[in-house]
């Protein structure tokens, strides 16, 4: 390619074009190398995508729009909405009535005008002006004048310095400027059609056709105002309100904005008037109005800056000082504006607006800045913006979730800033380069993820017995994903987007989908951030291991990301820093939140636990944090103490596995020498000095490390057993010989001597002094891990044993039972209840996709919800009771452990330990107002587990010594199977043993209390009369019934039992939580902490079994149920009518929709199950209990009952199983008729009248055998008009008949009896005359719907018949006869 060269000087255009030839045919295919594309402005925002930039589609938040451009919108859309739509040709009728229906021509627009009234219009015919033509006029302005006016023509600048005259038009008579001003500044320029005297709003005039509309219209009003004069206020009120009432409401509110709009009219009139003066009147008024504007401009001009010889007033808007905020507004509601604090700023809050909060378009006058705003500041291109949103985006969240927001806002603020895609904005944030944004995007992603009030609850209760149990933090939704991928194939499975997967599981989708373990390992490697961004870091990856145990080892198996944890954050060698100042840079140094993070993992699982140790070294941190004081760890004294806290919790953990007993043997000295100061260390704590410290001091170290000797205590007491058959890990730090029961003894006597003093002094002076119950619940619980596992070891001495144990008990423990101090302690139970609690203490800011342990503050009082938390955060308190200071279910239950105890080895102390605890009445009582509480607010609430232990452990007392009233603590029982959680399998497996089923918890069932009640109550109307499809009579009383079950309550239990043996492994995991079996312990995070383990309606679970066995083996059709499957439904029948009849507060708890459902089941589970004698029975039992008028009027068929798509779809299985093995049972008849009621939907009617009307001749219910009401199915009497033609029908097909079928064939004759006799018009003149016709036509069959006078079941058929009939029936009869002849 030659060297192309540039034009020179002097070459002509020939030249030029020379050159440009030679250009085009050096270029590659004769096209240019380079296009320059010019940006088409006209183009609109959506026609081209912006590359490189994120968006967040908010649809909870709307985006910021301007207003042109939702004007451009609303005109596309109203011009998309106006086009016609397409019509086929198959859809054309009439083609003239569809050209007027969318004929948008002349025709149309012809038929919309409406002629104006001109009559009463004034004109002004145009001035002539003198001259024919304009006289000319020069420009003898110079160049340089003419070129400072910009914006202006020619012409505009010739008008405006000469007057109209020059142009040949004569001027109409104007008012001057001054009259014009005057007149303005008197309020007399109105609305030209108004006049100037003020009148009437409403009346104004227009259309009266005279030619003094106006005079007449204000004459009107004078009349008006007249006659109010002459009215009182209360006469002017009455009127007023019979107005608004006689008024439509659309009306008025038209009339009140006519009136707004005629007002604002007014104060415009002045503008109006002037914008019609001449144009050198308009002059005049312009530079005076310039010379008024100058003194009110922010900054005065100066000619001589440049640019500024044009005064802009509306681009100089933005400097004047703003309004001054107010509270009044139109709205109902005005979005909440927060300040940099998180705090909502109140709306008339007059701030300072150099303090930043004033930055935004909308509502300028207001300080602080809205969601969306901050949304929208996120997304900014200045970093500072973003900074400062996020920044304050976080302490918003902050605020939200700890309760501070929730009597201020209307909507909960988490869940709307979920919808808006919150979660893609932060994680977007932390791919940023700059430091400070992803510092700030950290803090608002730590906001939202973590929750530092329930770690807070956390540490309150780790002290308590299972404390060290945490609950996984999965989503419902994610738990049920996980159960139906395990019936679903691979190939069947449905692709989730992002947005799919961050609305069922946050953590999930920023862990599995976000890559946020990747993203902040090399945050953690290269970015290195500041020590608080560090901290929050290792909060999140700890909230994310709470997820679930395969969350967990998601992030032990991501590469670097644990080892850079130990590595950087948690050495066993630093350098000491500065302790006097803030460390800003933690690496290096051991952190807290990174041996926190440590503990989750360990209890996520045993594997991960024994990874830890193994391959990262864990043991060897513990023993180089915990083996010097906190003063002597070089670290500041408030880092140490968390330091030691974390390691003993996680040192906890690990010992419940079997795991870092090498510790406890190298730390033997020093924890021998730090139980000898307890005694010491508790005298401090009751200081009142030092109990604001106590978060930071010693005497917490110690609880925690009593914590950790109680686990210790466990794998010594468990040695023996593990020797013989255990075959767990090879390592030294896997292996449970390493600890025998010889090793742990010596610790007993220092905890046993600190336990008797403190007892003692909680005895006499816990009402005073209020000392904190952790370290006393600690040594409790040691203690009675102690004393249970000392009696399973061998060669120890068993009288010196006991006469300790007694001399302990005798000494400490019955002292306080009877002190004044315990007294104190158990009064304080129903204020710390969290079944007690109001349901205003739930939380709002909660999400389905996050969950949490619905822990926030609420206020002390309704006047500290209006206070600034900020200030004042004392007056506010956690939402749940259990877990306010000085809670007393810790202690109590650690204190009924030991006793238990002691009284197991023990059998003579059980008299003095366990009847002051079973009869005490402050338990008594506090145990009644559980049972009358239905469901708490926190009833499945993890922390409400401590008190589910309290009553367990009451209720094991209550088995040794029977209480006061044993009614009571088996409604505890029943309460307690109902509402312990996942994890306490092992709680329901002994409650169903032991106290559920017992005999000596139903007191009621004791033969002598039977027959007492047999004989008070004895009447016929007790007794069922109903003669069974076997032709049996069923002839039982209730008390026989009861007392067949109360003789076969051991069998009953067998098969509960037996029933749930499909939950054995989870029974297995949840006894060795319990016992402490470290060789079996496979993991300490609980599932489903949000859920109760056992539904409500347990009591039918074996016949749900049953139910859901017959249908998946399809043996509805033939097969019959097995001997084992009738003897399980039988029992399950006998308790339930034994609950129904002996706990019906505890029944009427559950649905009685839901109960009807369940004992209808027992029909459908098998061919003749429901003709097994003992069966029969019950169910006409329960049918009894089913048909009183209470339990009626609860029954809803349209509710949602768990198991079943609906109510009608389990009918219709019902029927169809009625029709083919029923026999005509009337047991079974009485169930069909349950749904038939009036109250009822007319759809289950029509099941039965319509679509099975062969069944109707087989529901041979006698009158006699009806248990329920019979006014239910005649009233209210029936309006579906097509089942009135289906009973009619039936009558005269004798489908029904008063033979087989008495009980059908009266309602069916009193509805249509009922209906034919209607006089009044109901729009169904036409069917009651084909109703008529059919009747007259077989007078014979249907003669009982005509004469039918009422019902009396008294009489043979049932009913009473007119003879003759009354004089109005009659005349109706008489008509409508004729009418059929004619």
């Amino acid at each position: 390619m030659s060297t192309l060269t540039r034009p020179k000087p002097g070459e002509d255009e020939d030249d030029l074009l020379k050159l440009q030839e030679q250009f085009l045919a050096s270029a590659p295919g004769g096209r240019p190398t380079v296009t320059i594309k010019r940006p088409d402005k006209r183009k609109t925002d959506g026609s081209e995508k912006e590359e490189g930039r994120h968006i967040v589609k908010m649809e909870a938040i709307p985006a910021k729009k301007s207003k042109f451009k939702l004007d451009t919108e609303l005109e596309k859309r109203k011009q998309m909405e106006a086009k016609p739509p397409l019509l086929k040709a198959d859809d054309v009728d009439d083609i003239e009535e569809l050209l007027d229906r969318h004929d948008r021509g002349m025709a149309a627009v012809l038929t919309t005008i409406i002629e104006r009234d001109t009559r009463n219009e004034m004109y002004m015919a145009p001035v002539l002006g003198k001259q024919g033509f304009p006289k000319a006029i020069h420009n003898n302005r110079s160049k340089t004048e003419t070129t400072k006016i910009r914006k202006k023509s020619l012409f505009a600048q010739q008008v405006e310095a000469h007057s109209s005259l020059q142009f040949g038009v004569e001027p109409a008579p104007q008012r001057s400027v001054s009259a014009f001003r005057g007149e303005a500044q008197a309020g007399v320029v109105g609305n030209p059609q108004q006049g100037t005297t003020p009148g009437s709003y409403i009346v104004e005039g227009i259309g009266l056709g005279i030619h003094n509309s106006q005079a007449e219209s204000l004459k009107i009003h004078d009349e008006n105002v007249q006659k109010l004069a002459g009215m009182s206020e209360t006469d002017i009120l009455e009127e007023r309100q019979k107005l608004l009432e006689m008024l439509d409401p659309k009306l008025i509110e038209f009339l009140k904005k006519k009136r707004k709009a005629k007002e604002e009219s007014s104060k415009t009139a002045a503008v109006a008037d002037a914008k019609k003066v001449s144009f050198s009147v308009q002059r005049e008024v312009k530079q005076r109005s310039e010379a008024a504007q100058e003194d009110e401009l922010p900054v005065r001009p100066n000619k001589n800056w440049i640019n500024m010889g044009t005064v802009e007033g509306e681009k100089l808007e933005w400097m004047k000082d703003l309004p001054p905020p107010s509270s009044v507004s139109s709205q109902t509601g005005r979005p909440a504006r927060f300040d940099f604090q998180g705090n909502i700023m109140a709306v008339d809050a007059d701030v300072p607006v150099n303090l930043g909060l004033h930055h935004h378009g909308e509502e300028p006058e207001r300080a602080g800045y809205t969601l969306e705003e901050m949304f929208l500041l996120a997304r900014s291109s200045n970093l500072q913006q973003r900074v400062i949103a996020l920044h304050t985006l976080a302490r918003v969240i902050n605020q939200a979730k700890s309760g501070y927001l929730s009597e201020k806002i209307e909507t909960p603020i988490i869940p709307a800033i979920l919808a808006g895609g919150v979660v893609m904005l932060l994680r977007w944030a932390l791919d940023d380069t700059a430091e400070g944004t992803v510092a700030a995007a950290v803090d608002a992603l730590h906001a939202l993820l973590c929750s530092p009030l329930d770690e807070e609850a956390a540490d309150i209760t780790w002290a308590w017995f299972l404390g060290n149990l945490s609950a996984a933090l999965t989503p419902s939704a994610t738990l049920e994903k996980e159960a139906q991928s395990e019936d679903t194939d691979e190939e069947n499975k449905e692709e989730e987007t992002d947005a799919d997967v961050v609305r069922r599981d946050i953590i999930e989708a920023l862990v599995k989908r976000m890559e946020l373990l990747v993203r902040f390992r090399y945050i953690f490697q290269s970015m290195r951030p500041q020590a608080a961004t560090v901290v929050q870091m290792l909060e999140i990856l700890t909230r994310a291991a709470q997820h679930s145990g395969n969350m967990a080892y998601e992030i032990l198996k991501c590469p670097g990301l644990v080892d850079t944890v130990m590595t950087d954050f948690l050495p066993t060698a630093w350098t000491p820093p500065d302790c006097s100042k803030p460390v800003s840079c933690v690496y290096g140094l051991p952190v807290p939140a990174a041996m926190h993070f440590m503990q989750v993992l360990c209890q996520a699982g045993r594997n991960m636990a024994s990874i830890m140790v193994s391959k990262h070294q864990l043991n060897v941190r513990l023993l180089r944090y915990l083996a010097l004081p906190s003063r002597d760890l070089h670290l500041p004294f408030a880092e140490a103490v968390d330091l030691q806290r974390e390691s003993l919790g996680t040192w906890r953990v690990c010992v419940s596995y079997g795991l870092a007993m090498q510790t406890y043997f190298d730390l033997y000295s020093s924890i021998l020498l730090s139980l000898g100061k307890l005694e010491d260390r508790w005298l401090l704590s009751c200081d009142s000095s030092t109990m604001e410290k106590a978060a930071h001091d010693p005497f917490t170290l110690d609880v925690r490390m009593i914590c950790v000797l109680e686990k210790v205590l466990c794998v010594a007491g468990y040695s023996s057993t593990l020797q013989e058959g255990s075959d767990y890990g090879r390592s030294e730090e896997t292996t449970f010989t390493s600890a025998n029961w010889s090793h742990v003894t010596e610790i007993l006597y220092p905890i046993k001597a600190y336990t008797i003093h403190v007892l003692n002094d909680l005895s006499t002076s816990y009402p005073v002094k209020k000392q904190k119950l952790d370290l006393p619940t600690a040594c409790l619980n040691f203690l009675a891990t102690y004393y249970e596992l000392e009696g399973r070891q061998s060669g120890i001495d068993v009288i010196a044993s006991l006469d300790s144990i007694e001399q302990f008990c005798r000494t400490c423990i019955i002292p306080l039972l009877s002190s004044h101090g315990l007294s104190v302690i158990i009064d304080s139970l129903s204020s710390h209840s969290n079944l007690l609690a109001p349901a205003s203490a739930v939380p709002t800011e909660t999400a389905s996709n996050l969950p949490s342990l619905c822990v926030c503050k609420v206020p002390n009082s309704e006047d500290t919800a209006l206070t600034d938390p900020a200030t004042c955060q004392e007056t506010w308190k956690l939402n749940m009771p259990v877990l306010l200071p000085h809670s007393p279910f810790g202690l109590l239950v650690a204190l009924l452990r030991l006793m238990l105890a002691v009284c197991r080895r023990h059998k003579s102390l059980i008299p003095q330990l366990i009847e002051p605890v079973v009869h005490n009445k402050d338990i008594l009582v506090y145990m009644a107002k559980t049972c009358a509480v239905s469901r708490s607010a926190f009833h499945t609430a993890h922390f409400t587990g401590g008190e589910n232990l309290l009553h367990y452990y009451w209720l094991k007392c209550c088995t040794l010594v029977s209480c006061q009233n044993m009614s009571l603590a088996h409604r505890v029982a029943l309460q307690l199977v109902a509402r312990v959680h996942h994890g306490n399998e092992h709680l329901v497996h002994d409650l169903i043993s032991t106290v559920v089923f017992s005999p000596n918890f139903l007191s009621e069932g004791e033969d002598t209390q039977l027959t007492s009640e047999a004989l008070e109550g004895l009447n016929i109307t007790e007794n069922l009369h109903i003669i069974s499809a076997t032709q049996e009579e069923i002839s039982l009383s209730k008390h026989k019934l009861l007392q067949q079950t109360y003789l076969s309550l051991a069998k009953i239990r067998g098969h509960y039992l037996q029933a749930f043996g499909g939950m054995e492994e989870a029974l297995q995991d949840s006894r060795n939580l319990f016992m402490g079996n470290p060789q079996e312990i496979q993991s300490q995070m609980i599932t489903g902490a949000g859920e109760s383990l056992m539904p409500r309606d347990w009591m039918f679970l074996p016949l749900i079994h049953v139910y859901n066995k017959a249908a998946q083996a399809r043996s509805v059709s033939g097969d019959s149920v097995s001997p084992q499957g009738v003897a399980m439904v039988t029992s399950v029948l006998q308790w339930t009518y034994a609950l129904e009849t002996w706990r019906p507060v505890e029944m009427d708890q559950i649905s009685v929709t839901l109960r009807l459902t369940r004992v209808m089941c027992a029909f459908i589970a098998g061919n003749d199950l429901f003709l097994e004698r003992p069966v029969n029975h019950y169910l006409a039992g329960l049918l009894r209990v089913f048909a009183t008028q209470k339990h009626l009027d609860k029954l809803d068929f349209e509710e949602r009952v768990p198991g079943i798509t609906s109510s009608y779809d389990l009918y219709q299985e019902f029927l169809e199983h009625y029709e083919g093995v029923s026999f005509g049972d009337p047991v079974f008849g009485l169930y069909v008729l349950l749904p038939l009621q009036q109250r009822h939907s007319s759809l289950l009617r029509k099941a039965v009248w319509g679509e099975r009307r062969r069944m109707l001749r087989t529901l041979r219910i006698s009158l006699t055998e009806m248990l329920i009401p019979l006014e239910n199915y005649l009233q209210p009497e029936e309006q579906d008009v097509e089942l009135l033609q289906l009973y009619l029908s039936a009558i005269i097909t004798k489908g029904v008949q008063s033979v087989w079928s008495p009980v059908l064939y009266l309602i069916a004759v009193h509805h249509v009896n009922r209906f034919i006799y209607i006089l009044h018009e109901d729009g169904n003149g036409a069917i009651r005359s084909h109703m008529w016709k059919q009747i007259l036509a077989n007078e014979s069959k249907v003669s009982d719907v005509i004469y039918y006078k009422q019902a009396n079941v008294s009489m043979p058929q049932g009913m009473e018949l007119y003879d003759p009939l009354p004089q109005g029936r009659l005349a109706t009869l008489i008509k409508r006869r004729n009418a059929i002849q004619v």
